[in-house]
């Protein structure tokens, strides 16, 4: 009984030690010239360690057999399929994010940014106080069409200063500018949004004439996002992409690692797994250049 199972599992340690050497040269020699060469290397390290380790188990396994120990063998045969076991599930999880990552490629981004940025604008609103001097703010909002009027997104410290509204806004898109009298300004009493109404569709570019599709579900840690905005510190011509992921939450805000700056502010935050409005980015404390970001949930 017992030479069959030596037998049975030396030639298990021959054939793993055939496929360890026919994949490891197999994968190198096809790859050596393709770009992914090192991670394909990287891979079949992996895969010789854990052949390896196999081996070794199975090595322990026919030495305790030999020595007539068949209860250490079981052991080791329980605790080397548990093993297996946890090497599958950490390999589905692996596959899992290996899945996400290939579906966010540079073009998968190019094509993201190129669809939103129709819908981001850059707003300059002055607020004019009782004693006629004025304060110009610059930002972003976010372009919504619904019913036949123009709603757009933007933060609530960029149409207001010291509890007085701004006289009128300047929404400016990435090919024209158009001033607009906004005296129907809607703004949140308990958090920093507010709501630029016009009861027409604005003629911007880009023929934005459907509703923002916004998220559905909350982010995850470690989900990708991309910022869209007009950034004092970013381009003059057009909208800034900056591109991060989901680090924390605080309260109504998502805390992100993408960079946001002066004039981000009411842009566009998107989820970019399911391609939607997550929130409208703002400057939480911060320098001109360093900031905290945050994102704030719509």
């Amino acid at each position: 009984m017992l030479k069959k199972k030596e037998a049975e599992l030396l030639f298990k340690i021959i054939c793993l030690g055939l496929i360890i050497i026919t994949l490891v040269f197999s994968s190198l020699a096809y790859y050596q010239t393709n770009q992914k060469f090192r991670a394909v290397k990287l891979a079949s390290a992996k895969i010789e360690t854990s052949l390896k380790q196999e081996i070794n188990d199975l090595r322990e396994i026919v030495t305790a057999l030999t020595n007539g120990n068949e209860q250490l063998a079981q052991n080791l045969e329980a605790e080397r399929i548990k093993r297996e076991e946890s090497e599958i599930t950490t390999q589905a999880s692996n596959k899992k994010l290996a899945e996400i990552s290939a579906g966010l490629d540079a073009s998968d981004i190019t094509r993201l940014i190129s669809e939103w940025n129709p819908r981001v604008v850059k707003l300059e609103c002055v607020v004019e106080f009782a004693d006629k001097t004025t304060k110009k703010s610059t930002a972003s909002g976010v372009v919504n069409v619904s019913d036949a009027v123009t709603k757009i997104y933007t933060s609530k410290h960029v149409v207001e200063e010291k509890g007085v509204l701004a006289k009128d806004c300047r929404v400016v898109s990435s090919d024209v500018t158009t001033k607009f009298a906004t005296s129907n300004i809607t703004i949140d009493a308990n958090i920093d949004l507010a709501y630029l109404n016009f009861t027409k569709i604005l003629d911007l570019p880009g023929g934005v004439s459907l509703p923002v599709k916004k998220c559905a579900q909350k982010p995850i840690l470690g989900d990708q996002v991309v910022i869209l905005g007009y950034p004092s510190v970013g381009s003059t011509n057009g909208v800034t992409a900056t591109e991060g992921i989901i680090s924390g939450f605080d309260k109504e805000y998502y805390i992100t690692s993408a960079k946001i700056e002066r004039g981000n502010s009411g842009g566009a935050a998107i989820l970019v797994k399911n391609n939607c409005l997550l929130g409208l980015p703002t400057l939480v404390v911060a320098g001109q250049i360093e900031s905290l970001a945050r994102i704030l949930a719509l």
